[in-house]
C-alpha cells in the first residue's frame, strides 16, 4: 500500500467531483404476461400484464396519471396487479420496487426476506454495516483510474484511466487480472487528453467523453464524445460529437464534460457538461456558458460528427439540450423503468449535495438554487461575514469567490426543479443557516460536501432481498474538509415515485471506510466498487456481497 500521493492527483479529484481543500485543490411501458405491467408516465399508460394481479406484482405504479392509460390486464388487479382495461389506475410494477410509472415490466419474482440486520462498524478500512454483507479487495488499480463499467454483451468489467486507457478485467479461479483492451492511440485520443466519461449501450457500443487538458489550453476547453462500435469482432472508433472551444474559468471549478449514459434503446446518449464555476461567480469576464452546467442529449445515428456550438439558441433548436441548471452530475444513470437520475455535487460552502430525476426541458436551479436552498450570493444584501455556511477550509471561501456580487444574474422567471427529498435516516446532515449548528433532518438530498458518485440500480430480478430488491445505490467520494460526516461510503436508496415524480428517498449507509470511491457496477448479488487513489492509499477494486436472503 502506498502512503502518499501527488498533490496533482488530489487537485484532479477536486476538479472532477466538485470539491476542494485549500492548497489542493420517460417513456411509456410494456410488459410480459406477468403479474401486472408497469403503469405509464405522463406520456401515456403502460400495457398491463394478462395475469391477475396480487401480492407478487410489487407496488403499483400510478398508471397514466396525466396521460392516457394503456391497456390493462384482463383480470382485475389485486393490491398490486395489472391495471384494468386502460383505467389509469394502479398498475402493477412488475416487482420493480421503486414505485415506477414508466418503463418495461417483467415477470415479478418472489422477493426473499433479508436474513441479516444492521451492525456497527468497527476498526478502520472498508467495512460492511450489515450481518448479511461482506467486502473484500480483489485488485489493485492504477492511481488515476476513474471509471468502471460492464459490457452487457460479454459481461466483462472494464476500467478506464484518465488518459483513456481501457482495461478488461478477467477472473480465473479466485484471481482477478487486468488486461489492456484499448490504448489512447487505438481510440484516436491526443496526448494528454482527459477522459472522464465511459459507458456501454445495450448492444455493446462503447462511448467515451474526453476533454482538452488545461495544460495544453489553459483558458479554453473542448469536449469530444467518442463512439466505439463492434463489427466483425473489432471495435472501430469515431467521433460522435465535439464542442467548439469554450471558455474555462482557469480555476479548479472547471468541471469539464464527464458522465455519459446510453438510453435503453441505444438511440441517444446523455452527457454531463459540468459547470465552469463553483456557484455562479464570475471568472475571466464570464460565468456559465451554453456548453456548461447542463445535460446534453445526442442522437447516436448521425452519419457525420455533431458540432456543438457555444450558442444556447442553436443548441436548443437542434434538440441537444436535455436539461439545464445542473452543477456537476458526474454519473447520470438510467433506472430499470427508463427514468434518468443523477447525483449532483454541491459547492464550496455548506449547501446540500443533490439527487435529481432528470427530465427533458427542466431547469435544476444552478446557480440560483443549491440543494433546496437559495444561493445567498444572488441577493444584493449578501454579507459573507454573516454567512454561517462559509467554511474557511474550502478553496472558494479562501479565494474570495463568495462575495457581495451586485451583478449576479437575476433568477429566470421559470419553475426550477427541486432535488429529491431525503427522509433519512442517513446522509441528512445540514448546517442551520441561522445558528451555524450542524443538524439532521429532511434535506434535498445528501449531507453537504459528500460528492455523490457511482449511481447504480438493482434490476428487480430477485437477486437481492427485501428493500434491496429494485433499490438504487450511490457512493459518496467523501468530504475534503470541515465538520460534516466523512462520507466515503455506499448508501442504499429506497425511492418513492408518485404522480410521475420522485417525492422522497430513504437513505441508509451500508458500507463505510472506503477511501475514495468513484464508480460502481452491480450484477446479481455482487457489487464492484472502484476506489480511486488518494493521499492515503493507492487505487483498488472492492467486491461486495450484497444481501440476497439466501
Amino acid at each position: 500500500m502506498q502512503t502518499s500521493r501527488s498533490p496533482l492527483l488530489i487537485a484532479s479529484l477536486a476538479s472532477l467531483f466538485g470539491f476542494c481543500v485549500v492548497g489542493s485543490c420517460s417513456k411509456s411501458g410494456t410488459s410480459n404476461d406477468a403479474n401486472g405491467g408497469a403503469g405509464g408516465d405522463q406520456n401515456g399508460g403502460g400495457q398491463g400484464g394478462d395475469a391477475s394481479g396480487g401480492s407478487q406484482g410489487g407496488k403499483g405504479g400510478l398508471g397514466g396519471q396525466s396521460g392516457v392509460a394503456g391497456a390493462g390486464g384482463k383480470a382485475a388487479g389485486g393490491t398490486a396487479g395489472g391495471a384494468g382495461q386502460g383505467a389509469g389506475g394502479n398498475a402493477g410494477a412488475g416487482g420493480m420496487g421503486m414505485n415506477p410509472d414508466a418503463g418495461t415490466a417483467m415477470d415479478a419474482p418472489a422477493v426473499r426476506a433479508c436474513k441479516g440486520t444492521m451492525k456497527a462498524g468497527s476498526g478502520t478500512g472498508a467495512q460492511v454495516l450489515r450481518t448479511d454483507m461482506a467486502v473484500r479487495k480483489v485488485l489493485d488499480t492504477p492511481d488515476d483510474t476513474t471509471r468502471l463499467a460492464r459490457d452487457p454483451v460479454s459481461q466483462k468489467l472494464f476500467l478506464m484511466t484518465e488518459n483513456g486507457t481501457i482495461s478488461r478485467l478477467d477472473l480465473a479461479g479466485q484471481t482477478w487480472t487486468r488486461q489492456v483492451a484499448y490504448t489512447p492511440a487505438d481510440i484516436g485520443l491526443a496526448t494528454g487528453e482527459k477522459v472522464y466519461g465511459l459507458g456501454f449501450a445495450a448492444d455493446g457500443t462503447l462511448y467515451l467523453v474526453s476533454n482538452v487538458p488545461k495544460a495544453v489550453s489553459p483558458t479554453t476547453s473542448k469536449a469530444t464524445i467518442w463512439k466505439g462500435k463492434v463489427a466483425a469482432g473489432a471495435r472501430t472508433w469515431t467521433k460522435l460529437a465535439q464542442t467548439e472551444a469554450y471558455g474555462r474559468s482557469s480555476t479548479i471549478f472547471d468541471h469539464e464534460w464527464s458522465g455519459i449514459a446510453a438510453s435503453p434503446n441505444g438511440k441517444f446518449v446523455y452527457i454531463n457538461a459540468g459547470s465552469r464555476t463553483d456557484h455562479g461567480e464570475e471568472h475571466l469576464g464570464a460565468r456559465e456558458s451554453a456548453l456548461t452546467a447542463k445535460i446534453f442529449k445526442l442522437p447516436t445515428d448521425k452519419p457525420a460528427m455533431i458540432l456543438l456550438k457555444d450558442n444556447l439558441a442553436e443548441l436548443k433548436a437542434a434538440g441537444y439540450v436535455f436539461a439545464e441548471g445542473t452543477r456537476n452530475s458526474f454519473d447520470p444513470e438510467f433506472a430499470p423503468n427508463g427514468d434518468l437520475l443523477a447525483g449532483d455535487n454541491g459547492p464550496d460552502a455548506d449547501y446540500h449535495e443533490e439527487l435529481n430525476f432528470l427530465q427533458e426541458g427542466k431547469h435544476y436551479g444552478f446557480p440560483w438554487r443549491l440543494g433546496n436552498e437559495d444561493n445567498q450570493m444572488q441577493f444584493p444584501t449578501y454579507d459573507i461575514t454573516m454567512d454561517k455556511r462559509r467554511d474557511p477550509n474550502y478553496e472558494a471561501i479562501k479565494k474570495g469567490y463568495w462575495r457581495n456580487d451586485p451583478d449576479f444574474p437575476a433568477k429566470p422567471a421559470i419553475s426550477l426543479a427541486e432535488p429529491i427529498l431525503n427522509k433519512g435516516p442517513d446522509g441528512n446532515q445540514y448546517r442551520n443557516p441561522t445558528t451555524g449548528a450542524i443538524m439532521k433532518g429532511d434535506i434535498a438530498t445528501f449531507s453537504d460536501h459528500g460528492s455523490p458518485l457511482g449511481l447504480t440500480f438493482d434490476q428487480g430480478a430477485g437477486d437481492l432481498c427485501g428493500n434491496f430488491n429494485s433499490a438504487a445505490f450511490i457512493l459518496r467520494n467523501g468530504k475534503a474538509a470541515g465538520d460534516f460526516e466523512e462520507g466515503r461510503d455506499l448508501l442504499l436508496l429506497t425511492l418513492t415515485k408518485q404522480g410521475g415524480a420522485y417525492t422522497t428517498v430513504a437513505v441508509t449507509q451500508i458500507v463505510e471506510g472506503v477511501q475514495s470511491p468513484v464508480d460502481a457496477v452491480l450484477t446479481g448479488d455482487k457489487m464492484w466498487v472502484l476506489d480511486r487513489a488518494n493521499s492515503v492509499s493507492g487505487g483498488k477494486l472492492w467486491e461486495i456481497d450484497m444481501p440476497n436472503g439466501k
